[in-house]
């Protein structure tokens, strides 16, 4: 059962996003989920955010001549998306008990 500190799912596809993406940027990440989520590319970013306070997410900007962040999983985050992947599959296996 969730808790209320729990990520959101678009928080969750957001870190799977940078998980599954090469050293993204905010709208590499918005590009990636646009087609699996009706947000607009504002909501994404506003959720990168929530998801860097939390620590969950590092922002960085490693070529100071361009205006992109780049994101990349805490160890943290790296942990929720194990979490996460691993809840999916009890929740697969239960259909088969």
């Amino acid at each position: 059962m969730p808790r209320n500190d729990d990520p959101t799912r678009l928080q969750i596809s957001i870190l799977f996003g940078i998980a599954g993406l090469d050293d993204p940027s905010g709208a590499d990440i918005a590009d990636h989920l646009e087609g699996r989520h009706q947000n607009r590319r504002d909501a994404y970013y506003r959720n990168l955010d929530k998801l860097v306070d939390r620590g969950m997410v590092n922002k960085n900007r490693p070529d100071a001549s361009k205006r992109e962040n780049v994101y990349t999983l805490t160890d943290e985050g790296e942990e929720m998306v194990i979490e996460d992947m691993e809840w999916r599959q009890e929740q697969v296996l239960s259909y088969f008990d």
